[in-house]
């Protein structure tokens, strides 16, 4: 994977050492190769006031590409243990997946067409998310009680925001569809990439590769776990909350 995808990621990377008509993001690029189209969809011009170093960009494509795929195998498994350990939303998503895909492979419209899917992916980074995250203050910030001076660090506690009964109802249950139809309380409420201009810049791509992978595996297999309910699995911190005991999963064909 590491040699195919260093091919295509220096292919990307001279197309890209001009700028600026039309750029797609790095991830749609990735997604496109991965189901087979093989489209190019950077089309620019030269511009020699914005030139990055090849190595640079080939670099940090490269760091994007594998974070991503690191993550989102740590989720996927996440949301295939919550599918098993509630048959009810797996069926669900199960019939979402068998409706809008049938039989054939999944295009960019078909993966934007999984609602529910993409529900159930959220609500589980809402409960196997990171833990928290650090972030440098730029400039003198002024609360209620205090000032958080420039330079100082701050440490933001995801797992207590996403556990708030503040901005959540009934955070300890796992609801899916609290994600569809309805606004969040509060817009940093919900941060399972961070947000503003340092959060995850792999989260496209992570969001589409899952419900790609999790499409694909509900139409062929029935997820199942000896799990009755997600409070029993005991969690360790890591890049995201994990199970201490892995994830218990058994796939049995569906015909």
């Amino acid at each position: 994977m590491l040699a195919a995808g260093k091919g295509t990621l220096s292919g990307l990377g001279r197309k890209e050492t001009c700028s600026d008509v039309r750029r797609e993001s790095f991830a749609n690029n990735v997604f496109q190769i991965y189901v087979g189209t093989g489209k190019q969809l950077l089309s620019v011009q030269c511009d020699k006031k914005h030139i990055m170093l090849n190595a640079t960009i080939s670099t940090s494509k490269r760091g994007s590409a594998l974070n991503g795929f690191d993550t989102s195998a740590m989720t996927a498994s996440a949301v295939m243990l919550m599918l098993a350990i509630y048959p009810d939303i797996q069926e669900k998503a199960r019939r979402e997946a068998e409706e809008v895909l049938g039989d054939r492979d999944a295009s960019l419209e078909d993966i934007n067409r999984l609602i529910y899917l993409e529900a159930v992916t959220k609500e589980t980074l809402r409960l196997f998310g990171p833990p928290l995250f650090l972030r440098k203050i730029k400039g003198d910030v002024p609360l209620d009680n205090c000032t958080l001076v420039e330079g100082c660090t701050t440490v933001v506690f995801v797992y207590d925001i996403h556990k708030s009964t503040k901005f959540w109802d009934s955070p300890d249950d796992f609801m899916p569809e609290r994600f569809i139809g309805t606004t969040l309380k509060h817009r940093y409420c919900y941060l399972p990439f961070s947000s503003g201009p340092r959060n995850c810049p792999g989260q496209r791509f992570a969001n589409m590769s899952m419900r790609l992978l999790l499409a694909n595996v509900l139409r062929n297999y029935k997820l199942t776990t000896h799990v009755t309910d997600w409070s029993q699995v005991k969690m360790k911190l890591d890049v995201l909350q994990t199970p201490v005991d892995g994830y218990p999963i058994k796939l049995e064909p569906l015909r």
